[in-house]
């Protein structure tokens, strides 16, 4: 992933959960985490053409963008759990 890649892939994440995230309630949050705690957070996609190990990258570089975009919403004190364990996940795609 180059560093062009990895900068257009955190924008369009961030801007993207951020959106989505301010839109919900405590409780909207808390059901989207564990309902996609398998299909979005454990698990990623490997594209055509794209390595494992490019796959992890990018990978790691949306649960990044996922934890800051819950730690610029004024919600980020009630999710600083969820914002630690996506930085977790984050580092251990890396």
């Amino acid at each position: 992933m180059t560093n062009e890649d990895h900068r257009e892939t955190y924008r369009a994440a961030f801007e993207s959960y951020r959106q989505m995230f301010a839109g919900m309630s405590d409780s909207g949050r808390a059901s989207w985490f564990f309902i996609s705690d398998e299909s979005v957070l454990l698990s990623f996609d490997v594209a055509a053409g794209e390595t494992v190990q490019q796959a992890k990258a990018r990978h790691a570089v949306k649960l990044t963008a996922m934890a800051d975009a819950l730690e610029s919403l004024p919600c980020a004190e009630t999710e600083s759990h969820t914002i630690t364990d996506l930085r977790r996940l984050s580092e251990l795609h890396r």
